[in-house]
């Protein structure tokens, strides 16, 4: 029984290797009938490269390093944390339409848990509150961007 079964393993792997040969020799076949057929394909083949430039570089896309990307941060870019002139403005004057001292303070807290920057604009008019405890809540050192 075992010898049936080792002969029916080799007469499979004879097969197998036959029809591989078969295949390759059609694969050659095949190739050496495109290149006799179609010469163009090998002149396409030695063709130069075109640059296609698009406005920004006029001989194509950069592949050498420039100075620019030795100085680009190593770390993620936080945009969400640095307020634009516009929300700065907007800050400031919600900021000073609040009458009371404490609700100012708590108006800065809310904007500084949700990450808001204290740029130098806002600082300055937080600086200038007539309350002591909105000057002293805005001086601690924590509420600046780094």
């Amino acid at each position: 029984m075992l010898l049936f079964l080792v002969i029916c393993i080799l007469l499979v792997l004879i097969y197998v290797a036959q029809k591989l040969t078969v295949l390759a020799e059609g694969q050659a076949s095949a190739v050496a009938y495109l290149e006799r057929e179609l010469p163009g394909i090998k002149a396409t083949q030695n063709t130069p490269l075109v640059s296609f430039a698009h406005g920004w570089y006029d001989d194509g896309w950069p592949f050498t390093k420039s100075d620019e990307e030795e100085r680009a941060p190593l770390e993620n870019p936080t945009p969400h944390r640095y307020a634009d002139d516009y929300s700065t403005q907007m800050y400031i004057s919600e900021y000073k339409s609040i009458p009371s001292g404490d609700r100012r303070k708590e108006f800065l807290r809310q904007l500084f848990g949700r990450g808001v920057c204290f740029n130098a604009k806002l600082l300055d008019t937080v600086y200038a509150d007539e309350s002591a405890f909105v000057r002293a809540w805005a001086a601690a050192p924590r509420h600046r961007c780094l």
